[in-house]
């Protein structure tokens, strides 16, 4: 029975690296580590493009290209060592899930044994949140609960209000502010969807950047202001860190509200996270989660509940104002998502 292609693809650029290393292990075997950051990750690192394209080992351009092309498009090889090594997915579920074959999995491990490498360690050295697919495969093994604390939500509320209901220059205004609190990860293993992980984002304290500006369509955060929260917090409060940040969204009236699915981020927002995880990581205070208060005149009344068939939302009533509220997880990379994403307010039921 024939190789797998993969497997076929992966010897022919180990043999061109031999031949174009022959009498130089030293260097054949900095190459075929190379060659296995490639396999683990789906592309190739600097260095080894840099060989590719120098010219001095010859066929190896080519090779790796080859190579590269049916890592991107037709293997998920990469996913699966990921899933394996860095989320602890036992290796018959990642065989099975990520249609991994067995000698394509035993090539991988024979090279990392024959080359001194550590795939542990290697993989957990790969910034994985810069591929393109990992939000994917995050999103579905880490599912995130967020636990919005009384105390928070009321910070959080009363502040988005003042906004809305005493309005600068006769219009209302967006604000904006950082959450503190706990993260806790809890795995459980299943016997059939393997290693899950359940991250339990309790939100304890909200507090709003005075030095954000807001306009009545967005709000832009200070970012050396969150750095000097960051500071204070880390002061007053050692037990907590940094989770996240909210924002509010204002509407009319709820139809409004309702058609522009207030509690949902908007494309700047998006951008806006990007660059908050970007600063928040240079502390080593990741955000889990970004809360949008979406805010309209309402006189009905509704109890704290779920906005219907939405598990990452919660509706309150405020005197004559109703907001949605909607928890969004932020994934490694800084992107957003809602899915695996709950939110609870602690004494309230679906």
């Amino acid at each position: 029975m024939p190789a797998p292609v993969l497997v076929q693809l992966l010897r022919s650029v180990r043999e061109i690296l031999q031949r174009g290393h022959a009498g130089r292990p030293v260097q054949l075997r900095k190459a075929e580590r190379l060659l296995l950051a490639t396999i683990a990750t789906g592309e190739p690192p600097a260095d080894l493009l840099a060989l590719a394209q120098n010219g001095q080992v010859r066929g190896l351009q080519s090779g790796l290209a080859n190579l590269t092309a049916y890592l991107r498009k037709l293997s998920l090889l990469p996913e699966g060592l990921c899933a394996h090594y860095r989320y602890g997915q036992s290796r018959r579920l990642v065989l099975d899930r990520y249609r991994v074959s067995q000698s394509e999995w035993d090539f991988v491990h024979r090279l990392a044994r024959e080359t001194g490498t550590d795939m542990q360690g290697l993989t957990r050295a790969i910034k994985y949140e810069d591929l393109f697919w990992h939000d994917t495969l995050e999103a579905e093994i880490v599912s995130v609960e967020v636990v919005l604390d009384p105390r928070a939500l009321d910070d959080m509320v009363v502040c988005a209000l003042e906004a809305y209901l005493s309005p600068k220059k006769r219009k209302s205004y967006e604000v904006f502010g950082i959450n503190l609190g706990m993260v806790r990860d809890v795995t459980e293993e299943r016997k059939r969807l393997g290693t899950l992980i359940t991250r339990y984002v309790s939100v304890m304290r909200s507090q709003p950047q005075l030095s954000a500006e807001g306009g009545p369509s967005e709000v832009a955060p200070s970012y050396r202001s969150v750095a000097a929260l960051q500071k204070a917090a880390a002061a007053l409060f050692p037990q907590y860190q940094l989770v996240g940040d909210f924002h509010s969204h204002v509407y009319p009236d709820m139809d409004t509200l309702r058609r522009a699915a207030g509690w949902e981020p908007s494309d700047g927002d998006k951008w806006y996270c990007a660059k908050l995880s970007d600063e928040a990581k240079v502390f080593g205070q990741p955000p889990h989660v970004d809360i949008v208060l979406a805010v309209a005149k309402c006189k009905h009344k509704v109890k704290h509940s779920r906005y219907p068939n939405r598990p990452n939302t919660i509706q309150v009533s405020v005197g004559d104002c109703r907001l949605v509220i909607g928890a969004h997880r932020i994934l490694r990379s800084g992107n957003y998502t809602t899915r695996n994403a709950r939110l609870t307010l602690p004494g309230t039921t679906d």
